[in-house]
């Protein structure tokens, strides 16, 4: 079931009457639970998750072995980071008569979440067979293809779901980061301005203005950054772009009044998840940016040691360190770096630096073309 915000009170008040007609079935209650669970992520409010929970128990009581008792079971347990135990329960979802495809698309995401990544594949290649027309599971194609670094997939896979929902510009910023991560600038621009015909959002902005900033084209950059801003003024990415650009352009109080603003808005971000490797990079670029070298470099290691292995987390300490004048840590923070992103590092101008390094080009990303 494709939820909508807008559609979810008339969802709930239909099952609710399904439920109160025939108490004994399994599937009005297991239903609600989803939508319950759908409103806790909107809404945050920990009523809705009990809720969820309270309406899942009905359900098992009534039956315990369905396809869809046993699916929303995984999507909870899920939620509850028991990897192991989703995972299970998704697969038993599959093996019911008619087969559910968005019990193998929950799978194809949980197994992608575990590292599983062949047994990811097969499971969206059989939600596709299932549902060729689920724009969600070429969506979550694409993120696998991206967990692998294989970019060009993933654009596949999202220009198939721009195909089937043109009108929804969400698909279109996805794709568009594809592009952008592969250096296709031109068409990362046009879907963005096709993203922003459509809906004048703060993420298109911020993104366009991104992929502006790539391309040395900060002044460009600053108005749609700045609407950006002035939408969600809580996008710590927005404001630290809206800064560089400020940078770049020889503002220098205007990009250290966006810097600080970014900072605040990243500290917020590590209050709610601590445990973040990539929340603390951010911290630790933003640091350096304002001129609190001792402290990025402490964000920086943190970072590291947190989520060693993620790639922004990569990206930022990278330009932390080299920020704070540390070219060798700069580099060892990049040594397990996929060759995908150390190319994206080559193209964006605050790297210029780090990777004219021969320790960069020799030893990280040998027999490149250089720039």
């Amino acid at each position: 079931m494709l939820f909508r915000s807008t559609t979810l009170d008339q969802s709930l008040a239909a099952l609710r009457e399904a439920a109160a007609s025939d108490p004994d079935s399994a599937l009005p209650f297991a239903e609600m639970a989803e939508v319950q669970r759908r409103r806790f992520y909107l809404t945050k409010l920990p009523s809705w998750e009990e809720q969820a929970q309270s309406s899942f128990e009905q359900a098992d009581l009534r039956n315990s072995d369905c396809a869809e008792v046993h699916r929303v079971a995984g999507i909870l347990e899920y939620d509850r980071n028991q990897l192991e135990q989703a995972i299970a329960r998704m697969r038993r979802a599959t093996e019911f008569t008619p087969p559910h495809p968005d019990a193998f698309r929950r799978l194809g995401i949980f197994y992608t979440e575990s590292g599983q990544f062949p047994e990811a594949q097969q499971a969206y290649s059989q939600a596709l067979r299932l549902a060729p027309r689920d724009v969600r599971i070429y969506q979550d194609l694409a993120n696998l293809y991206t967990t692998q670094s294989n970019l060009a997939e993933a654009s596949k896979a999202l220009e198939k779901a721009v195909e089937l929902a043109p009108n929804v510009p969400r698909f279109r910023r996805l794709l568009a980061a594809t592009y952008q991560d592969q250096g296709r600038f031109t068409e990362a621009e046009a879907q963005l301005r096709t993203a922003l015909a459509q809906e004048d959002s703060a993420d298109s902005l911020e993104q366009l203005g991104h992929v502006l900033l790539y391309q040395n084209r900060e002044k460009e950059a600053i108005p749609l950054l700045s609407r950006s801003v002035g939408i969600d003024s809580a996008d710590q990415l927005a404001w630290l772009n809206l800064g560089l650009a400020y940078q770049r352009s020889g503002h220098t109080a205007d990009a250290r009044n966006a810097f600080e603003r970014a900072l605040s808005a990243a500290e917020k971000e590590v209050m709610r998840s601590p445990r973040g490797g990539y929340s603390h990079a951010v911290v630790a670029y933003l640091s350096a940016q304002t001129g609190q070298a001792g402290r990025a470099k402490v964000e920086a290691e943190e970072a590291l040691q947190l989520a060693p292995q993620n790639n922004d987390t990569m990206w930022w300490a990278a330009l932390t360190y080299e920020r704070i004048g540390d070219r060798a840590a700069a580099l060892r923070a990049l040594e397990n770096a996929p060759r995908a992103l150390l190319e994206d590092l080559r193209r964006w101008p605050e790297a210029s630096m780090l990777t004219g390094d021969e320790g960069f080009s020799k030893r990280l990303l040998p027999g490149a073309e250089r720039h």
